[in-house]
């Protein structure tokens, strides 16, 4: 989910020589059958890929700092660093990039689940980036349950709320109320967990309200970028 602003002030993508390719992964997804660490011929695709792409920044969910048995290839250094190398946090929801960022917070939203967020300066402009997780199986009661969906209606509101200035979100660990600060251009990048068509309303709505452009690579790819 993007927001850029023109020199001009107006609302769309940003002028020529300032267009960004941006990446959101969950990593997680593309585990072997152990469900702790990603195969050879896994890691090799998503090599690939982000060869392809060669993208500027990429919001990755499920971040883990090991991705063998031996605890000696890191995600960083073995999928990122190449094309990305600079690291916003560590597990969990993170940020890569190309250019290096300052801020970098983690904050949570009112039912626990958190953002990760940071700075960066283009052209004079300021960019937030944003990886974020919103819940899927709330109270174990399953991804498409009514609780579930409402849990996760919270959670993209408050996103574009603290976004836009209309709320404040606490500090993970500190419990410190934090506002956003000022920004030309914002990008989301997010495992969204929209998996019912209510959740994929809600999220359109919210983001259109606020005049953000959607991209969605689909199911388990990165088929679809947005430039």
């Amino acid at each position: 989910v993007s927001k850029f602003v023109d020199y001009t002030g107006s609302t769309g993508f940003a002028n020529e020589g300032t267009k960004l390719t941006i990446m959101s992964y969950n990593i997680a997804n593309y585990n072997n059958d152990t469900e702790t660490y990603i195969s050879n011929e896994k890691l090799c695709n998503i090599k690939k890929m982000l060869s392809k792409f060669k993208p500027d920044f990429i919001g990755v969910q499920e971040d883990r700092e090991y991705i063998d048995s031996s605890n000696t290839k890191s995600s960083h250094t073995k999928l990122f660093a190449p094309v990305c190398p600079y690291k916003i946090g560590s597990g969990g929801v993170t940020i890569y990039s190309k250019i290096n960022g300052s801020n970098s917070d983690v904050l949570e939203f009112s039912n626990g689940r958190a953002l990760r967020l940071s700075y960066f300066t283009i052209d004079t402009k300021t960019l937030l980036v944003i990886s974020t997780h919103p819940v899927y199986n709330y109270n174990n009661t399953g991804g498409t349950s009514n609780e579930s969906v409402v849990a996760r209606y919270v959670e993209y509101e408050e996103l574009f709320d603290w976004i836009n200035g209309r709320t404040t979100l606490n500090r993970v660990g500190t419990e410190t109320a934090v506002s956003v600060a000022t920004w030309d251009w914002c990008i989301i990048c997010g495992d969204m967990n929209s998996v019912t068509d209510t959740d994929k309303s809600n999220l359109t709505t919210l983001a259109s309200a606020d005049n953000f452009t959607m991209g969605n690579g689909g199911w388990l790819s990165w088929i679809i970028t947005n430039r």
